[in-house]
């Protein structure tokens, strides 16, 4: 199986703020033809895939990702259910995921939070990293902070770039 992770952080390495995405809020609205450009390169490399995430990254979401297993670890809470376009599965550990993502397709991705990139980044062959050239920080709140992964040994790729944001392609060696 082929296990990619994707994340996305600004230039602070903030992933989520009061359980949100923070370059999605009001206050980034002139940016946001780079966000659908990066949510555009999400949608098309996911798309027909297993996604892994945790729960509370799952709870951000509006919905299930259409057109995707979405597999969302927890062990608090059952997220089981179908409908036409996707389906949501709940496992209890990283390991269970990949097991079920490996039985639906042979490739899946981790996308997020930071404590799941944390546990699967010694498992992956593949990261997407954008990096917004933002800083968020948004004062007191919980911020989610993404763990610093030891990249140097990866051959990378620089895949979309503007002055707002960077979409990295990191390939194990």
């Amino acid at each position: 199986m082929k296990l990619s992770l994707m994340v996305a952080f600004d230039q602070n390495r903030l992933v989520g703020y009061n359980n949100t995405i923070p370059w999605q809020s009001e206050k980034w609205i002139h940016i946001r033809n780079q966000i659908r450009k990066d949510m555009l390169f999400f949608r098309e490399l996911t798309t027909g895939h297993p996604v892994i995430m945790g729960r509370t990254t799952y709870l951000i979401l509006p919905r299930p990702l259409e057109n995707r297993l979405n597999i969302v670890l927890s062990n608090k809470h059952t997220f089981d259910y179908e409908e036409k376009n996707f389906s949501v599965k709940t496992c209890n550990s990283l390991k269970d995921a990949i097991v079920l993502a490996s039985e639906k397709d042979s490739q899946a991705y981790i996308i997020g939070g930071a404590s799941v990139y944390q546990q699967a980044f010694p498992l992956v062959d593949t990261v997407y990293q954008t990096v917004f050239n933002i800083n968020c920080e948004c004062g007191y709140g919980n911020k989610v902070y993404c763990p610093i992964f030891d990249l140097k040994d990866w051959s990378s790729e620089v895949l979309q770039s503007d002055p707002i944001y960077t979409i990295t392609k990191y390939t194990k060696n």
